[in-house]
């Protein structure tokens, strides 16, 4: 669970989107399900995490995150087609893919002219998956920089 956690904080200043309704009914249909954990963190709760100007900095046009997790095999399946069937219905691209003995990992976006408007993360593993959706605005040749940035960090 940690190593999860560790992958998304890691992830996050790759991400911002715009508030998307599409994952709305998701997110209602799985907050009561003691199976799942739901997660919704506003912006002013992101900031109250924060304890550094760079972080700060990196996750000022992130209006909120919605973290969705589950230890549950069958649930986490069911969540991921039901998501996939929204990533297809709003046209989401796929900007990263990337697999190991541990974890499957896809990001889609959307995008309005050189604007990031939606990005969707989904990390599959046998022990547990998840689902984050962020919601704000970043340019794209931001995100391109904090991309490479993050990646040059992975491979030190």
């Amino acid at each position: 669970m940690r190593r999860f956690i560790a992958l998304i904080a890691m992830l996050l200043p790759l991400m911002a989107i715009a508030q998307n309704p599409d994952f709305s009914k998701l997110t209602k249909k799985y907050a009561g399900n003691d199976k799942v954990m739901v997660m919704n963190l506003s912006q002013q709760q992101l900031m109250a995490f924060i304890d550094d100007d760079d972080s700060a900095e990196d996750l000022k046009n992130i209006d909120s995150i919605t973290l969705m997790m589950t230890e549950e095999k069958a649930l986490g399946e069911e969540i991921f087609k039901t998501a996939s069937k929204t990533i297809k219905r709003i046209k989401a691209e796929e900007m990263l893919s990337t697999s190991d003995e541990e974890y499957n990992i896809r990001v889609y976006t959307t995008s309005n002219d050189d604007v990031i408007t939606s990005v969707i993360l989904s990390i599959i593993s046998d022990e547990q998956s998840g689902l984050v959706i962020i919601n704000g605005t970043i340019p794209s040749d931001e995100l391109n920089n904090l991309i490479k940035l993050q990646t040059d960090k992975m491979e030190l």
